[in-house]
């Protein structure tokens, strides 16, 4: 995806978010840094909704592409334990608005 092969992904742990820091900025040689991967994430996700809007998109993945969208999109409660609590499935629900995207779901102050 996006160039950037599986080998060079890095997953979120407390291992790499120490190492990332408190901006997010670190990555591996080659790899992705989880600021990217935020930005990635909610852009395509911003792109999808502009497509259909009015619509219902329907999207399954990872979770640390679910928790760096929802970081993306602004949901502070998201952290290391946040992530490592997602029920299986993980589902969220992203409402794209005029004042922004509104998320809600497991572990999301409503």
């Amino acid at each position: 995806m996006n160039g950037i092969p599986d080998s060079a992904r890095l997953p979120i742990s407390p291992a790499t978010t120490a190492k990332a820091g408190p901006n997010r900025g670190w990555a591996r040689p080659g790899g992705e840094s989880m600021r990217q991967l935020s930005g990635r994430a909610t852009a395509i996700l911003t792109q999808l909704a502009q497509r259909h809007r009015g619509g219902t998109v329907v999207i399954g993945s990872h979770g640390t592409f679910i928790s760096r969208a929802l970081i993306g999109f602004g949901c502070r409660e998201v952290d290391w334990a946040f992530h490592r609590a997602m029920p299986m499935p993980a589902i969220y629900r992203l409402a794209f608005e005029d004042s922004g995207v509104r998320a809600t779901g497991p572990g999301l102050a409503e």
